[in-house]
């Protein structure tokens, strides 16, 4: 099926690792254009180059700490300058430690926060105005199964990633009447395929012995009814379905789980 995405300015911020590097690498596949956009600009230049060759119209690195207003907003000029318009942006950032609530150190909440929420206010902030300008666009968040369902470990980053998913419905409702569609990817565990595929920034580097992360997997997947973790194209490919108007033209305002079941339980 051609999705209509060949051609499409994409900006996948988070690009570069993990999910947001599937998500790059999938809409380059389509045709599309795609800036990659994260802190650390030698990973975004390295996805860059494997989505020119694997079938991007074009496709661009950004560095930006999109924790900052003012680095959101150089990075879209920067992508304006290139690519001229914004179709699909897509928003592909999370950081989170495990632990109990009181067992977490306050001086992380402001890191979580940041990452997880402040991001997407600012990113919104930014690209709202030109979508609903032009009067077409699409955005994209990847929250969490846990923004959905909550888990005694995650409780300040399930708390940001439900705060995401609400915020999105709200801006959602505000954009559709501007031909703006909205809506979210709920994955649950998504393991990386290797540490090549991984930025500067992630979650995995240095936080899980292979042993570790070995028996983070399997703990996961009793728990999971389809029994097995995301793969980071699984996740991909549901955000493919979303940000085309062949496929979800009439869907905004959704959340779209890719957790093999676990939100819904067993």
């Amino acid at each position: 099926m051609d999705l209509a995405l060949k051609g499409k300015n994409v900006v996948v911020v988070g690009g570069s690792s993990n999910i947001g590097r599937a998500i790059s690498l999938a809409f380059a596949r389509e045709g599309a254009g795609v800036a990659v956009v994260a802190r650390h600009v030698d990973d975004c230049q390295k996805v860059a180059d494997v989505a020119m060759n694997q079938g991007a119209s074009r496709a661009i690195a950004i560095g930006a700490d999109v924790t900052k207003l003012l680095d959101v907003e150089r990075m879209i000029q920067e992508t304006l300058r290139e690519f001229n318009k914004i179709d699909v942006l897509v928003i592909s950032m999370g950081w989170n430690t495990l632990g109990y609530f009181t067992d977490i150190d306050p001086k992380w909440w402001g890191k979580i926060i940041d990452t997880n929420y402040i991001n997407v206010l600012n990113c919104f902030k930014v690209v709202l105005p030109l979508m609903t300008n032009q009067k077409s666009g699409n955005i994209v968040t990847i929250t969490s199964v846990i923004g959905r369902k909550g888990d005694p470990t995650e409780s300040v980053y399930g708390g940001l990633k439900a705060a995401e998913i609400l915020f999105s419905r709200c801006i959602a409702q505000q954009a559709a009447s501007d031909r703006v569609r909205i809506n979210c990817v709920a994955p649950g565990l998504t393991v990386p395929v290797g540490p090549e595929t991984l930025g500067g920034d992630s979650v995995w580097k240095g936080t899980f012995t292979p042993e570790q992360q070995e028996e983070l997997i399997k703990e996961a997947e009793e728990l999971i009814p389809l029994g097995k973790v995301a793969k980071p194209t699984d996740v991909a490919y549901a955000v493919l379905f979303l940000a085309s108007d062949v496929t979800a033209g009439h869907i905004t305002g959704t959340v779209l789980g890719v957790d093999g079941g676990l939100y819904m339980g067993w």
